[in-house]
């Protein structure tokens, strides 16, 4: 008997009051339908008072060709303390605390569960190293961790529900049995294929009781710790069942059930882990892998650039699945805006990109008012590019009726406003400006000559 088991008997004859979610209760926190999905899990036993290595070398294999990883999850059990961080390949990983066990007969402390997400760190088949875990003698240890990857293969023309349940629920000597139940919408069918995933900690020789599916007996005294160093009796079972032909689930079915030790033997555990995988045919295969399938309004399974959240193109192809062929926007007026933009299409002076125009009782800019206030004057026969800010025109110039430097009626040295003096120029010669005046037009009349004479 291990030690301090009988005092442990005596003790622990009820269970303890619960300390997290957890606690002797199990939750479902993965429910999907993949295509092509699947479940691999492997763990190993970690408990160095038992002479396990510091760092646990886990391989993972299963995972099919071509299949690409969905979500991994690391779950790992400390006796008699807290430590929720841990190392994959050399990359720290901080876990959610999601239950407590009572001591299982050891007389050391609870056992508290915990779960983070490595999916970052796990590429698929192969070996990881996870380390990093808490010890000391009589006072901290790690029980052993369990990896679940879940995978997904989009070529596949079976789709799987995937569940996972996890928490913390003690199992075995002095304890009522508490399932592990999983609620999910209903199965499709056939069923193909089923099995199940169950990680157990704490679990060495002693006798343990069946294990039941849906009250099927699966297993009978199967949590020897064989997944611990040395084989039997090294604290940690990762086991995975093929319940296929056992009758255990039928198409329809929304619940899954799970229980260890059922009823209890001597051994004291604690169980992590319940998953199970569900396969049958897909009704609605996505055979060119774009994502759609003919369900979900994919016109054309063969072509993977057909389906709709493609672009139409001009090709003679119902490209976006909408039961029209190549129905592109079409611009009449050439003014860059399709019909679904443009307002008047057959006018290229409207369209978004336009001015409001005043008064021409036309929505110009498009936006749905006419005429609004912020809209333009309209141009004038004057607003050409010969009139404007050059020495001859109307604006800005010497002689124009604006801001000019000799003869304007704005702002010049000249009559302001009284117009021209009969007989006159309007200005004073005798000043600065009549002598600019006179230079000007005496330039001009020699540009003449000379262009005469040529």
């Amino acid at each position: 008997m291990r030690p301090f088991a009988l005092l442990a008997a005596l003790l622990l004859t009820v269970p303890s009051l619960a300390h997290a979610d957890g606690d002797n209760a199990h939750s479902t926190i993965f429910d999907e339908e993949l295509i092509g999905g699947g479940i691999v899990s492997e763990g190993l036993g970690l408990a160095r008072r038992f002479g396990a290595p510091e760092i646990g070398q886990l391989e993972i294999a299963g995972i099919p060709p071509g299949a690409t990883i969905v979500q991994a999850f690391l779950y790992w059990v400390i006796i008699a303390g807290f430590d929720d961080t841990v190392l994959v390949d050399g990359t720290e990983f901080i876990g959610d605390w999601i239950g407590t066990t009572d001591d299982t007969c050891w007389g050391m402390g609870d056992n508290h569960v915990y779960r983070t997400s490595v999916r970052s760190a796990v590429y698929g088949n192969g070996v990881y190293e996870v380390t990093g875990f808490d010890y000391t003698p009589s006072v901290i240890d790690n029980q052993g961790f369990s990896m679940v990857v879940v995978y997904r293969d989009l070529s596949s023309t079976e789709v799987t529900r995937v569940l996972i349940n996890d928490g913390a629920i003690y199992a075995g000597s002095g304890y009522p049995v508490i399932p592990s139940t999983m609620t999910f919408a209903p199965l499709g069918g056939p069923i193909s294929h089923a099995e199940v995933h169950l990680a157990v900690g704490d679990s060495q020789g002693a006798d343990d009781g069946p294990t039941r599916i849906n009250n099927t007996t699966i297993a009978t005294d199967n949590w020897e710790g064989s997944d611990g160093p040395g084989g039997d009796g090294g604290m940690w079972d990762d086991d995975t069942f093929d319940i296929t032909g056992l009758g255990i689930v039928q198409p329809g079915q929304t619940t899954m059930t799970a229980t260890i030790a059922d009823p209890p033997g001597s051994d004291c555990l604690a169980f992590t882990v319940f998953a199970a995988s569900v396969s049958y045919p897909n009704p609605c295969p996505d055979v060119d892998v774009d994502g759609f399938s003919t369900c979900d309004g994919d016109c054309d399974d063969d072509d993977p650039f057909v389906n709709p959240d493609a672009t139409e193109v001009a090709n003679g192809v119902d490209d976006d699945c909408n039961g029209i062929v190549d129905d592109l926007p079409i611009d009449d007026d050439g003014d860059g805006y399709d019909a679904d933009e443009d307002c008047d299409d057959d006018d290229p002076n409207v369209n978004p990109g336009e001015d409001e125009i005043c008064g021409n009782n036309v929505d110009d800019d498009c936006d749905g008012d006419v005429d609004e206030s912020d809209c333009e004057d309209p141009p004038t026969d004057d607003d050409d590019a010969s009139d404007d800010d050059d020495l001859f025109g109307d604006d800005d110039d010497f002689f124009g009726d604006d801001d000019d430097s000799v003869n304007g009626d704005d702002d010049d040295g000249g009559s302001g406003g009284g117009g021209r003096r009969s007989g006159g120029c309007g200005c004073d010669a005798t000043g600065g400006a009549g002598a600019l005046l006179a230079l000007l037009v005496l330039g001009g009349r020699r540009r003449r000559s000379r262009f005469d004479a040529a």
